[in-house]
């Protein structure tokens, strides 16, 4: 359908909203099924805890979740101190590298300024704090891929117990350009901003992927005429502006 066709604006800001939603949670069924097994490794374990055999164990499922999509160039765990073997800090990490998947390694020394301290990271603690899946991004991930990600975090929950997060990251550029692909069937200037009001994706030259507008779209009566929430979790929002 082209961008003049008959179908009211709102009808496919409606749809295309529903359409993103379905596309996030695509990507969060795998992710909360990796957490329920490790949440179900740490109960039945007789020392009451993960160990890093237990984590391990569970490769392959990380290893589908990334082959699963060619947007998806990182998935894992990250464990909450003292989860997994009570080491401070541990996490199973695999990225795509090229035709390959390999282990993340990084300096988890809290003793060492320039280690990677993984519970200061806006995607850990948002997930952490909120106890439900969180969608971070676009950032510079300048630790890991040194590429411009999205990262969906899960919690994992052993009853009440928080021990630690699974998560994949996206990369930025793909996610923008299937956006992108929809919202160029809708009349009129659209656009997808994360909570922090960064412009994920636009059908229009009025915003560049990656700046941050003065405030969000349901916020602005005097820039935007309609404005949706991206499902009931994302903080994401899809706005049409007015002309």
């Amino acid at each position: 359908m082209s961008r003049t066709g008959s179908v009211t604006p709102e009808r496919e800001l409606t749809r295309i909203s529903t359409w993103l939603e379905q596309q996030i949670d695509d990507r969060l069924t795998p992710l909360l099924s990796y957490a329920e097994q490790l949440a179900a490794l740490s109960s039945a374990s007789s020392s009451g805890g993960l160990t890093a055999g237990d984590v391990e164990s569970l490769s392959q499922h990380v290893e589908a979740i990334i082959k699963d999509s060619p947007a998806i160039i990182g998935s894992g765990y990250i464990a909450a101190p003292g989860a997994v073997d009570d080491a401070i800090r541990y996490m199973l990490w695999l990225q795509q590298r090229g035709d390959a998947i390999k282990r993340l390694q990084l300096n988890f020394d809290t003793t060492d300024l320039e280690a990677y301290d993984y519970v200061e990271m806006d995607w850990y603690l948002r997930t952490r704090d909120r106890l439900r899946p969180t969608l971070i991004g676009p950032y510079l991930d300048y630790s890991g891929s040194d590429a411009l990600v999205i990262t969906l975090a899960v919690p994992v929950l052993s009853g009440a117990e928080f021990l630690g997060v699974v998560a994949i990251d996206l990369m930025a550029q793909a996610a923008e350009e299937l956006i992108t692909n929809e919202l160029c069937q809708l009349p009129g200037d659209v656009v997808v901003v994360n909570r922090d009001r960064t412009v994920v994706a636009t059908n229009s030259v009025r915003w560049m992927p990656g700046e941050r507008l003065a405030s969000m779209p349901d916020e602005d009566e005097a820039c935007f005429k309609t404005a949706l929430q991206v499902g009931d979790w994302s903080d994401w929002q899809i706005a049409v502006a007015k002309p």
